[in-house]
């Protein structure tokens, strides 16, 4: 069962301007150490967010003693980790809702997509540029670049195409995956007629 080690006064204030409180909370693994992550509750209500474990220790003390350095640069970088990690699992969970209804379960996404959150060509092909839009508006914009990359877009041209960079990096997936599949149709089309000539 995890127990509370610490609770931080101070808030902590996220990139996007929201504010959490910090605790270190903890448990004892069955191998007798234990573990410790960074649990952030938002000021304004709604579910926390956690960190990865963050440390091991032998003992409850040598738990109180890494805690007890913990410094603020860290909680921010950790809260920084913990929101990512909620936006990816949000963003993932929306995705295999999206897929569970049109894909097969053992169909793995293509190589080219291994270190992106998602596949956007098969999402859009399966379920439409509305699931598409969806599921991006729940990345953030490191993962969005991540997809734009896969994809081997070129991103210099997305400067006036939306009020918010992630906005634009979203917009850069979709025109992307949308050229994409049209030049695949006008291929298969121009293969289709060279094969009945």
């Amino acid at each position: 069962m995890a127990v509370t080690l610490v609770h931080f006064d101070e808030p902590q204030v996220s990139t996007d301007g929201r504010m959490f409180t910090a605790q270190v909370r903890a448990q004892q693994l069955q191998d007798g150490l234990w573990e410790a992550w960074l649990d952030f509750q938002p000021c304004d209500g709604g579910e926390s967010v956690s960190a990865a474990p963050e440390t091991e220790q032998l003992s409850h003390s040598d738990l109180r003693y890494w805690a007890a350095g913990i410094t603020r640069q860290h909680l921010g970088d950790a809260l920084e980790r913990a929101l990512q990690s909620h936006r990816k699992q949000l963003a993932q969970a929306v995705y295999g809702r999206w897929l569970n209804q049109v894909v097969h379960p053992n169909e793995a996404p293509p190589e080219r997509y291994a270190d992106a959150v998602l596949d956007p060509i098969a999402l859009y092909e399966r379920t439409g540029e509305y699931a598409l839009r969806k599921v991006l508006r729940e990345l953030d914009a490191p993962e969005l670049a991540d997809i734009i990359e896969s994809m081997g877009l070129d991103a210099a041209d997305m400067e006036d195409l939306a009020p918010t960079f992630e906005d634009a990096l979203a917009e850069r997936i979709v025109v992307g995956v949308q050229q994409c599949v049209e030049s695949n149709r006008t291929f298969s089309r121009k293969s289709d007629v060279s094969l009945t000539d």
